[in-house]
C-alpha cells in the first residue's frame, strides 16, 4: 500500500505540474508585444533628435557669426580708444604750451588771431547792417 500511496503522490504532483504548464502556457499567449508601436515611438524620438541635431548646427553657426562679430567690434574700440588716447596726449601737450606762454605771449597770441580774422571778414563785409538806418 505504501507504494501504491507514493504513485499517488507522485501522479498528483505531475497533474499539478501539467496544470501549470498549461497555465503558463495559456497565460504567455496572452501577453502580446505591440513591437510595431514601440518602433513607431522609436522612429518618432529618432526624428526629434535629427532635427534638434539640425536646430544645433544652425545655432553653432550663429555663434560663430556672432563672435565674429564681436571680434570685429572689440578691434574697433580698441582702435576708437588708441585714438582717444591720442587725442588725450595731443590736447595735454597743448595745455602745457598754453600753460608756458606769458601773458604778453597769450595777448600778442589772440591779437595776432583776431587781428587775422577781422582782417580776412572786412572783405566780405561782414558787419551786419542795421536795416532802419
Amino acid at each position: 500500500m505504501k507504494l501504491q500511496t507514493s504513485n499517488n503522490k507522485t501522479n498528483i504532483l505531475i497533474i499539478i505540474i501539467g496544470i501549470m504548464a498549461a497555465y503558463n502556457i495559456l497565460q504567455t499567449k496572452g501577453i502580446k508585444t505591440d513591437v510595431s508601436a514601440y518602433n513607431k515611438k522609436i522612429d518618432l524620438i529618432q526624428k526629434e533628435i535629427d532635427s534638434v541635431q539640425v536646430l544645433n548646427k544652425q545655432l553653432n553657426i550663429q555663434i560663430a557669426n556672432i563672435d565674429t562679430e564681436i571680434d570685429k567690434v572689440d578691434g574697433d574700440i580698441g582702435r576708437v580708444t588708441k585714438n582717444i588716447t591720442i587725442i588725450k596726449n595731443q590736447t595735454n601737450e597743448k595745455i602745457d604750451a598754453v600753460n608756458e606762454f606769458t601773458f604778453s605771449d597769450l595777448a600778442k597770441f589772440f591779437s595776432d588771431r583776431y587781428d587775422a580774422r577781422e582782417d580776412s571778414s572786412a572783405g566780405h563785409n561782414s558787419t551786419p547792417q542795421n536795416p532802419n538806418r
